[in-house]
């Protein structure tokens, strides 16, 4: 309709001819809908001309699809850019689909910007083209990459490798394909502009001021530099006499282009609730806690929204705001069935120390009933302070009452754990997971963080339940007191918590476990040493009290008292009683601190101002004599012995190390169609588990998680590929690759028992490929040590049937041996015959046979007596009885002849023998009898 668009469709027309074998009616329709929806013609012919198949969309659809498209990617060039490379996106249904699934992207992260980012990652070519004239710009020509995750100004990053270049020699360099949203230094405006550069680093997402040292710019502010038009991009003047230097001179023959690759699934094309169940997998899969085989009807959710059932198999009440435990705050949510029962036990893998938090909705008028808070405490779950879990609570929809304030929470350290399930008063708990530090005292008693507060209590008061019989031998422990802070000194001031624990741990023996701590953040923990006070105090005389003075009467001058000059008064006579009580108190104060303090790397901490504390406000207030300081590393378990019958001890705690990051948000954000691939990552997760157990499984997606693969060509998976990853395995991988990818890291979790070259072989047969990694460790353990002179390779490569049998059953085969022959007949007779280690059962059998004729000491007397027939002893196990009694009858003789063999060696064959030896010697030797 105008001069301009008609010149864009003779251009359009000129580098497209099949632009004018399309239909005209729908060309005519198609167009000026397009045009109209992007408010631009030459945006709209431009798009046509990239792709002459939006030329085919009905009018209905594109008026449809395009105003949304438009609003989702900011802007018509980038909904054109889109729709020329994704025109699948004009053939939606409905145009909401889009929204609510970039909504849901942008529910995982809390915010849009994270979403708008991930949109662009599947919207960017893998690769990019830069091409110039030959021989020139030898610096910038050359394919780009897409790098994984890498931002700078809300843009992807692009790199050529060094390795493109080896023409340059030790010149080449890495150089990127970046952003820039100041503009280029020295020119007259600041517009944003692609530069080429050699300066990147990862932690570089947005710039302050152009880099000074760029190869080369283009003034735009489009999503990708193959939107760029040729002759935008500028490059120094070079030194020839046509440019003029210091300016930045326009190339027209340098343009960049799309690498040809293909393009990655577009997030917003699958629908929200696909993307919600494939990152519930991701999060539970490299979440704190897995579900084990007994709580399989237990669901995980990492991300909970407005309206999702709080009960599975239930939509009576739903969620409508999960307030502060929502999932950016890194909670997880565990649901249970709407049918549990109360005192079910929930059984849960806890990868690091967690805490889990209880809420029941009820309010002031109804209560927790006494046996389900007697079931809670006795589970070590504690009804928390007001305030310090969370400030505001979730909102539901479809509950008769609210949700309480009141939260019962507890503490647990990585491993198994279990926990039963209560019921309120109108029904089950909402549960929320979150990682927390582990505190326990004695080793099991968990403890919770506090304050330090004048006035707060330093232990938790036991609740009144159930405990089990003491013991009848055990002495008698002192009553712990219930002390209070009455200064919490200088650490109270400078960040530290208290860990407020059980006051059980208060008389603890140096070879108990009084605090164990583990954590995955970097703590400074404080140990403050109090003297305990002696349980029996002797009544001390009082003073005879002096008579008051009246106040109206003056007193007597003999009674005034001296002045100056005068001879000072007599120290008052202290009782021996008193005398002693000082010395007491006296030795308390210098009591030398337990030797395993500095022993276990404990340091000394000076203060100006100690902790104290009291009992009442009539008692003694005691004083910290000493503060001990320690850093606990991410991940490190500390282990603190008792303080003795003299001290006690308090435990503070400052974390060092700032908050984690979201480890699955980097992971998303560098494989953004992760999210698209919810079935290959389904079958992925639950063969890896199957094959390799879920320790060596979450071990393997953890190093994978913050795996990068440097930036080059996605040529076709190839799992033999060491760099190959899962994440990149599960968006492009077949199933039969996975399969294959999973057995290589049991062959590599193998050859470290046996050898790389025998771990191929043995893996090779039927047998031992169907056994699952962690048997396969523990057989090759077990086995190991009991053959500890031999290779373990070649023993099961002429034996693979030994990884069938269970490590306790391969145990129970020597233990056997070892009863009846002795440690060295059972080492050498399975070092021999490693078949006897698959005949656990026959073994027992055989030597109960052997005992009817021969006890164990005459069993190890045979290899004198019958060695020639007792050493085929190991082809007779798993041998029918006929044929072993027929064998042991052989063995019965021979053991006969060899003793009376023996009695005439030792005491000769004449007639008397014995005690004619033994009167002219006076010796009355042994005489052995002969078996019956």
């Amino acid at each position: 309709s105008t001069l301009a668009g008609r010149s864009q469709v003779c251009e359009a027309a000129k580098s497209q001819p099949q632009l004018i074998w399309e239909k005209a009616r729908r060309g005519e329709q198609a167009l000026p809908a397009l045009a109209k929806a992007l408010r631009s013609e030459r945006i709209a012919v431009r798009a046509t001309q990239m792709n002459p198949k939006l030329l085919r969309i009905s009018e209905p659809q594109i008026r449809k699809i395009m105003p949304t498209l438009v609003s989702i990617c900011g802007g018509a060039e980038q909904a054109a850019y889109a729709v020329v490379w994704r025109p699948e996106l004009l053939e939606l249904e409905a145009a909401s689909s889009l929204r609510e699934s970039l909504q849901a992207a942008s529910s995982f992260f809390g915010n849009l910007k994270d979403a708008l980012f991930l949109l662009g990652q599947t919207t960017a070519p893998p690769s990019v083209k830069v091409i110039a004239r030959q021989f020139c710009r030898e610096y910038v020509v050359g394919e780009y990459f897409l790098m994984d995750g890498a931002s700078v100004d809300d843009r992807p990053v692009w790199c050529k490798p060094a390795v493109q270049m080896k023409s340059l020699g030790s010149r080449a360099r890495d150089v990127y394909l970046i952003y820039c949203q100041k503009g280029v230094v020295g020119l007259d405006t600041m517009h944003p502009c692609w530069t080429f550069t050699t300066n990147y680093s990862p932690s570089l997402k947005k710039y302050d001021y152009c880099d000074p040292q760029i190869l080369g710019w283009a003034e735009t502010s489009v999503k990708s530099p193959d939107q760029v038009l040729p002759g935008d991009w500028h490059f120094p003047a070079e030194a020839h006499k046509t440019q003029v230097p210091g300016l930045w001179p326009a190339d027209p023959y340098v343009r960049s282009e799309d690498g040809g690759q293909q393009r990655p699934v577009w997030l917003c094309t699958h629908p929200p609730r696909q993307l919600r169940d494939t990152f519930d997998m991701l999060r539970f899969a490299t979440g704190l806690v897995w579900l084990t085989r007994e709580s399989e009807n237990v669901e995980l959710l990492g991300h909970v929204v407005k309206n999702d059932p709080v009960y599975s198999g239930s939509s009576k009440i739903s969620f409508l705001d999960c307030a502060d435990f929502a999932h950016i705050r890194r909670w997880s949510y565990l649901r249970l069935p709407h049918t549990t029962a109360s005192g079910t036990v929930v059984k849960l893998r806890a990868w690091e120390p967690i805490e889990i938090c209880m809420l029941f909705c009820m309010d002031d008028t109804n209560q927790l009933e006494a046996g389900e808070v007697e079931l809670l405490q006795k589970a070590d779950f504690r009804a928390m302070p007001e305030g310090s879990i969370a400030k505001s609570f979730p909102t539901l929809h479809g509950a008769t009452a609210p949700v309480s304030k009141v939260v019962w929470a507890r503490t647990f350290a990585s491993g198994m754990l279990e926990f039963p399930v209560p019921v309120g008063p109108q029904g089950l708990p909402m549960m929320f997971i979150r990682a927390h530090i582990a505190a326990h005292v004695l080793g099991t008693r968990p403890c919770h963080e506090v304050r330090l507060l004048a006035g707060e209590d330093i232990y938790l008061s036991d609740p009144d339940i159930a405990k089990d019989p003491m013991d009848a031998t055990a002495l008698p422990k002192p009553k712990p007191v219930m002390y209070h802070f009455v200064s919490p000194g200088e650490l109270g001031y400078t960040g530290y918590s208290l860990f407020k624990g059980p006051a059980a741990s208060q008389h603890c023996g140096s070879s108990q476990v009084q605090m164990r701590l583990e954590s995955m953040e970097v703590l400074s923990v404080a140990m403050l040493l109090f003297p305990l006070p002696k349980m029996e105090v002797e009544q001390l005389e009082e003073p005879i009290a002096a008579p008051k003075a009246d106040a109206k009467k003056r007193p007597s001058k003999s009674s005034r008292q001296g002045s100056k000059a005068s001879s000072p008064p007599e120290a008052p006579v202290v009782p021996a009683t008193t005398q002693e009580a000082q010395a007491a108190e006296a030795e308390v104060k210098i009591a030398t601190p337990p030797a395993w303090i500095h022993a276990s790397g404990w340091q000394d901490l000076p203060q100006k101002l100690h902790a104290s504390v009291r009992a009442s406000p009539e008692s003694e207030k005691i004083t910290c004599i000493q503060v001990f300081t320690k850093t606990v590393q991410s991940g490190e378990v500390l282990e603190v012995p008792g303080c003795g019958p003299d001290f006690f001890a308090l435990f503070l705690f400052k974390q060092l190390s700032p908050q984690r990051p979201d480890l699955l948000r980097h992971l998303i954000m560098r494989e953004p169609n992760l999210l698209t691939s919810g079935q290959q990552f389904g079958f992925f997760f639950s063969h890896l588990r199957e094959e390799l157990g879920d320790v060596l499984a979450q071990r393997i997606l953890c190093q994978d998680l913050t795996s990068i693969i440097p930036p080059g060509p996605r040529g076709s998976l190839r799992c033999q590929a060491p760099a190959t990853i899962w994440p990149k395995l599960c968006q492009h991988g077949t199933e039969e690759e996975i399969k294959q990818w999973i057995y290589e890291r049991k062959v590599e979790i193998l050859a470290q028992e046996t050898g790389a070259e025998s771990a191929c072989r043995i893996l090779a047969s039927s047998t031992a490929a169907a056994i699952a990694a962690p048997q396969l460790q523990q057989r090759c353990a077990t086995l190991r040590a009991l053959l500890p002179t031999e290779e373990l390779g070649p023993v099961l490569e002429a034996a693979a049937e030994l990884l069938q049998m269970e490590a306790h059953s391969l145990q129970g085969s020597f233990d056997t041996i070892q009863e009846h022959l002795g440690s060295d007949e059972a080492f050498k007779a399975l070092r021999e015959n490693s078949r006897l280690f698959t005949l656990h059962t026959e073994l027992i059998h055989f030597f109960q046979v052997l005992n009817e004729k021969f006890a164990d000491h005459e069993l190890r007397q045979l290899y004198d007596k019958a060695a020639s027939e007792w050493v085929k002893w190991p082809n007779f196990v798993g041998r029918a009885d006929e044929e072993i009694h027929t064998w042991q009858g052989r063995l019965v003789a021979l053991f006969r002849h060899g003793r009376c063999q023996e009695r005439v060696r030792n005491f000769g064959a004449g007639a008397y023998g014995a005690a004619a030896l033994a009167q002219s010697s006076g010796l009355i030797p042994e005489i052995p009898p002969l078996i019956d």
